[in-house]
């Protein structure tokens, strides 16, 4: 009953894991890393508290678009551009998430913040 949710290659949910990342709007940052744009953004996540409730942090986002490159999957390497993501939020821990998108915008790779339980997750795609 372990559960990591994902939205084209950027985590939206977890369950099981503890300190559980409920929900996310998640829509303009992955707008701006699918499209490898940069600029500022919010970003919001809902963890679950050990009392049962919903806590809600608003992130201000930072996206950098990066260096072009290329990124090995399995056997396969492909042509990839990171992306840098910076977020802050009063009295939170800030971040600092990293993607690798393909040309299509397909995030295939990436380091990105589940909270303060979790830490940092590694997601790589498996197949594409």
């Amino acid at each position: 009953r372990q559960a990591v949710v994902m939205r084209d290659g950027m985590i939206t949910a977890s369950r099981g894991l503890g300190g559980d990342l409920m929900s996310t709007e998640e829509d303009e940052l992955l707008y701006m890393i699918q499209s490898r744009a940069g600029g500022n953004v919010s970003y919001v996540q809902r963890f679950l508290t050990p009392e049962y409730k919903t806590k809600e942090i608003i992130y201000h986002c930072s996206v950098r678009p990066g260096a072009g490159g290329h990124t090995t999957l399995g056997r396969a390497t492909m042509p990839t551009s990171s992306v840098g993501v910076s977020c802050q939020a009063a009295g939170e821990a800030s971040f600092e998430n990293s993607y690798y998108v393909a040309g299509d915008g397909t995030i295939v790779s990436g380091r990105q913040w589940m909270g303060e339980t979790l830490g940092y997750l590694d997601t790589q795609l498996l197949r594409y």
